[in-house]
Formats: structure tokens, sequence, C-alpha cells
């Protein structure tokens, strides 16, 4: 398998391990010199910043509920289109991993496997 690592234009991507089958966020990439490549990247760590990403996510989920049952106060300037995650019921924890939803960069074998399956 060939090593990857944070490349330009990966700012915001996730840093994800695997446990038990089920991927988990625990970073977030903040800063890497493009043009060394044996540079350190950076990685801001989600830990002490759940409470503030649970309160936006709870901010905007909530919001997009309101406009799907038309009570949505045209005064507010945002414009959230929900999504699927924000329609589940049952909301799991931010930092329970998910079989669905992989975070960051996939690996070179998965963009290979969606090429080939796109050619069939």
């Amino acid at each position: 398998m060939k090593r990857q690592g944070v490349n330009e234009g990966d700012s915001g991507a996730g840093l994800t391990f695997l446990h038990s089958d089920l991927y988990y966020l625990t970073g977030v990439v903040s800063i890497k010199d493009a043009i060394a490549n044996n540079s350190i990247a950076v990685f801001t760590g989600l830990k002490q910043h759940i409470p503030w990403i649970r309160e936006l996510y709870n901010k905007y989920t909530s919001y997009a509920s309101d406009i799907q049952l038309g009570k949505r106060n045209l005064k507010k300037s945002n414009h959230v289109q929900p999504t699927a995650i924000s329609r589940r019921k049952e909301r799991s924890g931010l930092t329970r991993g998910s079989r669905r939803i992989q975070a960051g960069r996939p690996s070179a074998i998965e963009v290979k496997a969606k090429a080939k399956a796109k050619k069939n």
C-alpha cells in the first residue's frame, strides 16, 4: 500500500483511526509546508472542541428542522440545507465511530476500486 500524507488543499480534512471496524475522527488538518516533502503536518485535536462542535451541530440541525417544518424565521440569514444525518432520529455522539461515514482522504486502493466500478 502506498504511503499517504497531507498534501496541498487538505486543510480541514479529518485524521481518523480504525478500531473494531469503526472509524474515529480524532483531529483535523491545520497546516503543513506544501513545499517541503518531509515537513511535519499539524493537526488540531477535537477532544477539547467537542462542546463547541455539538453547540454548532445542534444549532444548525435545529434550524434545518425548522425549515422542513415551515417554521423558518425570515430574519435569519443562515440557509442550511437539511442532510440525511440531520434527519436521523437517533443522533449518536460525535466521537462515536460510524460504519457508513468515512472521514479523511480515501486510500489509493479505494480510489482505484471506485474508478474501476464506474468503468463497469
